[in-house]
């Protein structure tokens, strides 16, 4: 028994199925219960079954449990993950300040060492080329 849905009847139904196959790939078959019309599930390409795409069903399962794979940064997670939120929020400030300090302190080497008035180096290496 295999999950299918039936896009006339809008139904999701776990149905008795075959397989079926030709030089492309392979399939199950099954008839719809209520309209008796072809439904199918592909086994070789299953990026394309529509099943996953269609199925009221299984909609309706990744919304009731897309609540457990919120992560950091995405809408909702805030409220749902409140004190999660403050440590990622805290951890995220600290490493920005901590760029921000490294920044300063390469720049003030940068400035204590420099020497030469990099315009003059540059004019003289365009005028040359």
């Amino acid at each position: 028994m295999i999950s299918f849905y039936c896009k006339k009847c809008e139904l999701d139904q776990d149905l008795q199925e075959f397989v079926n196959q030709n030089q492309f790939g392979e399939w199950y078959q099954a008839k719809c219960k209520k309209c008796k019309g072809k439904v199918i599930r592909y086994i070789t390409e299953k990026n394309v079954d529509p099943y996953f795409r269609d199925s009221k069903k299984l909609n309706m399962e990744r919304k009731k449990y897309s609540e457990y794979f919120l992560q950091y940064g995405e809408q909702g997670f805030a409220l749902k993950y409140p004190q999660s939120y403050n440590k990622f929020k805290e951890m995220e400030d600290n490493g920005i300040m901590k760029e921000e300090k490294e920044k300063a302190v390469r720049d003030n080497l940068y400035n204590k060492f420099r020497s030469v008035d990099e315009r003059k180096i540059l004019n003289k290496v365009y005028n040359e080329s």
